[in-house]
Parts: structure tokens; sequence; C-alpha cells
């Protein structure tokens, strides 16, 4: 009768509660799908950055576009190529009426540590007249008044959502910017 009993509390106290190896296994199931949720947040993070530089951009397009409108058919300043207006100057200086918001530097898109004057967006002003040297955003084939082009991170790079920068020299002397060194937004223009 006393070995009975004796089982009897041994079932009892074996059956409620976990045993340590559960308990860790648990705890690793929990670390291992708390990781997975916090990778997948970093990146849907970095693709809403990159969406949102993309709409602030083109918005700048659409001011560049009512400037143009406004002001005889000529654009903001003269950026030429060889002397590009970061966006924070040409927004503050003459889209200011134009825009409801100006655009931030985003260091998602933007790489900061880039060797050009500030880490930031340029807007570059293609001489009229089909005058070289000229700025192309993707296509080389397109008659583009003006780009905005700026040294991209890697996650901007893996996006796909930016262009190649070329310059032409001379009629037919392209030079294709690395995409490290230099992306383009392409924007609509007239």
């Amino acid at each position: 009768m006393i070995n009975i009993m004796f089982k009897k509390t041994q079932n009892k106290v074996g059956s409620q509660g976990f045993t340590l190896i559960e308990l860790l296994v648990v705890i690793a199931i929990i670390g291992l799908l708390a990781t997975v949720v916090m990778t997948s947040l970093s990146v849907s993070r970095a693709r809403a950055e990159i969406a949102k530089v993309l709409t602030d951009y083109k918005s700048i397009s659409n001011s560049l576009e009512l400037y143009r409108q406004n002001n005889n058919g000529t654009y903001p300043g003269n950026p030429d190529i060889s002397d590009p207006m970061s966006i924070a100057d040409l927004t503050s200086a003459h889209l200011a009426d134009y825009l409801k918001q100006v655009p931030s530097v985003s260091p998602a898109v933007i790489n900061m540590n880039a060797g050009i004057p500030n880490p930031d967006v340029y807007y570059a002003q293609n001489p009229l007249g089909g005058a070289y040297p000229r700025y192309y955003c993707g296509d080389t084939n397109s008659n583009q008044d003006y780009v905005l082009y700026f040294t991209p991170t890697q996650q901007a790079i893996d996006s796909g959502l930016f262009e190649t920068l070329s310059l032409e020299n001379s009629p037919g002397d392209f030079y294709t910017y690395p995409e490290a060194d230099a992306v383009c937004i392409l924007v609509n223009q007239r």
C-alpha cells in the first residue's frame, strides 16, 4: 500500500510542470520567431524609406514643371553640369511656393559617407539647345532638361528602383557612372 501511494505522489509531481528542456525549447522558438519578425520589419522599413524618397522627388519634379510654366518656360537657377545645386538649396530658393513639404535626406537611401560635396540629392540642368556635356537618367536617347541624382546606399542599389546616370561629353561619347558612385531618379519631363 505504501508503494501505491508513493507512485501516485510521483505521478502528480511529474505531471504538474514543465521540464527544463521543454522550457528551453519554447524559449528558443520564441527567440527565433522574434528574430524573423525583427528582420522582416527592418526590410519593410527600408523599402518604405525608398518609396518615400521616390515620392518626394517626383513631387519636386512636378514642382519644377509648375515653376517652368509660371516662368516663361525656364527652370529655376542655372545649375549646369559643372555646378549642380543641392535639392535643399533648390527647394528653399526656388520651389518653396510649389512644395507643401521640403524632402528630407534619408540615410536609408543616400550614402552619408559619399565623396560628393554633401550627402544630398542634386539637380543639374542640361544646356539648352542640345549643347554638351549632358546628363541622362536611364535612357540616353531621351531629351531630358534636367536630372536628379545622388550617391546611393547599398539598399537603394538593391531596390532596383533607381536608374543609371550617364554623362555625354560630346555626341556619342558617353560615360556611365558606377551605381556605387551615382544613380538618378527618373522623373517625367515635358
